[in-house]
């Protein structure tokens, strides 16, 4: 078992977490480097609520957010001093959660829509193969080609970027369920809430990619108003 420490105003607290999850897999093999790093990020939070440290982890990591960057190692996305993207966000703070295995469970989803439901969201898994039948990655998977103009695919903008999905974590404890986007400082109850990081689900030219050139028609859907942002939960 292990014991991380945590500064909760005047007092010390500490919260005893299980021993390190899927050490299987290469990349959460325990090291002395991940598990100092681990302790360290999920005692930024002072607090040893669960729900309060994965959140603060990805809130930390917000002004890194860099839509053309992902980080090979999500253990270097600390270290990235030309920033990341969502999901190396994502990967990184659920190696914290693996790591230090604090009570609850994380999933790394990502989120999007089509052109015909912008605003019911779809929960993709990042770890599935494409080629196995299964949902993966968005627009990366699932290309939405214009009905009319082939060289037109459809995307999620924000800040004139063009996006294929919204990497998330999915973290459930204490019966609350909050999705908390990789990249911003939010956390949403419902995942349809989700889509509302983007600014608009547009056509875009395919040719321009990654650039982000626009179609010349109106955006399919503008997500605004933006909804209100649900509280971190409190429980133990």
């Amino acid at each position: 078992m292990w014991v991380v420490q945590a500064q909760t105003g005047p007092h010390t607290a500490y919260i005893t977490m299980g021993p390190p999850q899927d050490t299987d897999q290469e990349r959460y093999v325990v090291t002395q480097n991940r598990m100092e790093r681990a302790v360290h990020w999920a005692g930024l939070a002072d607090s040893t609520k669960p729900h309060a440290i994965v959140a603060e982890v990805l809130y930390s990591l917000a002004p890194l957010f860099n839509l053309q960057r992902e980080a090979v190692n999500a253990w270097t996305v600390p270290d990235e001093n030309l920033g990341v993207d969502c999901q190396s966000m994502v990967r990184f703070a659920e190696s914290v959660a693996k790591m230090v295995n604090f009570p609850g469970t994380f999933e790394h989803v990502n989120i999007y829509a089509i052109e015909t439901h912008p605003t019911d969201a779809i929960e993709d898994d990042p770890d599935c193969v494409p080629a196995g039948g299964c949902p993966c990655c968005g627009f990366n998977s699932n290309v939405r080609v214009h009905p009319a103009n082939p060289a037109w695919v459809l995307s999620l903008v924000a800040g004139g970027g063009c996006n294929s999905f919204e990497a998330t974590a999915k973290f459930t404890y204490c019966g609350e369920t909050r999705y908390y986007p990789g990249g911003t400082t939010a956390a949403y109850q419902n995942k349809d809430d989700v889509l509302y990081v983007f600014d608009t689900m547009s056509w875009v030219v395919e040719s321009d990619l990654p650039a982000c050139t626009l179609a010349p028609e109106p955006p399919v859907f503008e997500y605004v108003p933006k909804p209100p942002q649900a509280a971190v939960p409190d429980c133990p």
